[in-house]
């Protein structure tokens, strides 16, 4: 399986066993984070940490609140502009990847770590992802996502061709805090306006996380469009920036080409 794949079978596992993961999966795991692209020019740092391993200090190192699980990956950025797209973008491709390769992921939002864990962070904590072996089945049926359906997310302006369709599928399987599906999209033939959704639900807790989910969503875009053979460059266009909006907030444009070699 790959990560494209993953997309559509990965679920959030909340019960994990307390098996060892190899110390070459974890290795590549490593390699695979030093080598991501980000959405944006921003320093960050990704932390693994084991909670089996050293006499009972692991164990001091698992969050209150959250999952139980054998491993954490702690995400610390800089708080620059864009900061929370930026972490969102690379954190679901870290899950993309443990998902392809059968270990259990959840995103934990609600986890608050030791401080002493977030001082040795080299920025700001943003967000972390519980994952390992998973007790249960770590897949599910892809019909037995709760989404909401196409048209309710997706205004297609143009005919788009097969790859956009598969494309934006993999957008819709994204996943959300509180399943709160925040995106919308506007769709021409090789671009597509995305916008977060505006409102009373997203004050406050859903405030910072909505843009996290955004962040989710442009990573399930730029593993499908690399999947499909399309490039994919994320600009902002100051037509759309500049009009308003009554329920959503224009976030950044998907523009797709044909990869030339």
């Amino acid at each position: 399986m790959n990560m494209y794949e993953a997309i559509f079978v990965r679920k959030s596992t909340r019960a994990f066993t307390d098996e060892l993961l190899e110390e070459r999966t974890l290795a590549q795991f490593r390699h695979f984070l030093g080598q991501l692209e980000p959405y944006k020019n921003i320093k960050t740092e990704f932390k693994i940490i084991s909670c089996l391993e050293g006499e009972g200090q692991g164990k001091k190192l698992r969050p209150r609140g959250g999952v139980k699980a054998p491993y954490y990956l702690l995400l610390s950025s800089e708080l620059k502009a864009d900061y929370l797209l930026n972490a969102g973008f690379l954190l679901e491709q870290a899950v993309l990847y443990l998902t392809a390769r059968e270990i259990g992921t959840c995103y934990q939002g609600s986890a608050v770590f030791p401080k002493e864990l977030l001082g040795e962070l080299a920025y700001e904590y943003v967000m972390a992802v519980a994952f390992g072996r998973a007790k249960n089945e770590v897949y599910r049926d892809p019909d037995s996502r709760r989404r909401l359906p196409e048209k309710e997310l997706i205004v297609w302006k143009e005919e788009p061709d097969e790859n956009l369709r598969r494309v934006m599928e993999a957008a819709i399987a994204a996943p959300s805090a509180y399943n709160a599906q925040p995106w919308r999209f506007v769709a021409y033939e090789n671009r597509v306006h995305l916008f977060c959704r505006k409102g009373p639900v997203f004050r406050n807790v859903l405030s910072d996380t909505r843009l996290l989910d955004m962040g989710v969503v442009m990573a399930n875009i730029s593993t499908a469009a690399e999947e499909k053979w399309m490039d994919i460059t994320y600009t902002r266009s100051d037509t759309v920036s500049g009009m308003p909006f009554k329920k959503n907030e224009y976030i950044t444009t998907a523009v797709f080409r044909d990869k030339v070699f």
